[in-house]
């Protein structure tokens, strides 16, 4: 059962308790979504347009790069692909992903939180961060993206 307080904690706070939360759980991201665009953009000299990914690009992304199945939740039975996991090469089709998805997905409710998702061939795929937790568009600090399949009813 939540406190009062929490519901009223400024959006600063209710993100370094969610940051907290992975680091003391064994997980540090060392590397953000945020972070590789920032690289890529000091590398060229000049700010990227990141445009969208075709299906075949997205599929060719999911071939190629490492999925781990969530352990920690079987019973509502997914994958994740951790952006510091991804080959170099890589990195910025992740991020124009993670984008996407928020850009074009749909909002479904899971459990007694709004995610939003987004369809791909047979799979339904959304992203995990920490940072602006209002704002469903913002992705500078995802640090993984979920996949299942499309047919699993999840409460």
């Amino acid at each position: 059962m939540k406190r009062a307080d929490q519901s009223i904690r400024p959006l600063s706070e209710q993100a370094e308790t969610t940051r907290k939360r992975w680091n003391g759980a064994g997980r540090n991201p060392s590397i953000t979504v945020r972070q590789v665009e920032v690289a890529a953009e000091v590398a060229v000299g000049a700010q990227l347009r990141f445009p969208e990914l075709t299906e075949e690009e997205i599929l060719a992304f999911v071939a190629g790069n490492p999925w781990r199945f969530a352990r920690t939740m079987p019973q509502y039975p997914h994958w994740y692909c951790l952006i510091e996991k991804v080959a170099e090469e890589d990195r910025l089709t992740f991020c124009r992903f993670a984008r996407q998805i928020r850009r074009r997905g749909y909002r479904q409710r899971f459990r007694k939180r709004w995610q939003t998702y987004y369809d791909v061939g047979p799979d339904k795929f959304w992203v995990i961060g920490y940072g602006k937790l209002d704002d469903p568009r913002d992705v500078d600090d995802v640090i993984l993206i979920n996949r299942a399949p499309k047919g699993d009813a999840y409460p």
